[in-house]
């Protein structure tokens, strides 16, 4: 079993995270009155500069993840995209836009080749205020 001490009280618990909300303004406050601020300082015209974060991955942490990269396959994503058509038969629905017909032989992979590109134009077309929600 695992010995860790975790409040199990909801009240208890609430009460010493407000204790912290409280407390921990006033510290950030009065070390930067004095400067004071681990890894972070004021510029002359008072913007908060923070120190970037060293790196946290080792050397050998690196290198492990080099060796499981290059034990992956390396596909394109119009196979995948294919490759998943192919279970679900997804672009049997699509129809040519000028004459309302099925999709010609081999347009699975016109579709998913071209859908991509269209999709990243299509969304730099959008006026700002609408892109945002597309990031999620």
């Amino acid at each position: 079993m695992c010995d860790l001490t975790v409040e199990t009280d909801c009240k208890h618990f609430m009460e010493a995270r407000l204790a912290v909300l409280e407390r921990e303004p006033a510290t950030v406050e009065r070390l930067a009155a004095a400067n004071e601020l681990p890894d972070a300082t004021f510029t002359s015209s008072g913007d908060l500069k923070i120190t970037p974060l060293d790196k946290a991955v080792p050397d050998d942490a690196e290198t492990l993840t080099q060796q499981i990269y290059s034990l992956l396959p390396h596909l394109k994503i119009t196979e995948l995209l294919l490759e998943v058509d192919g279970w679900t038969s997804f672009t049997q629905h699509f129809k040519q836009c000028l004459t309302g017909r099925p999709g010609s032989r081999g347009s699975p992979r016109t579709i998913w080749t071209s859908a991509p590109g269209s999709i990243c134009n299509w969304r730099r077309s959008l006026p700002a205020g609408l892109r945002w929600p597309l990031r999620r």
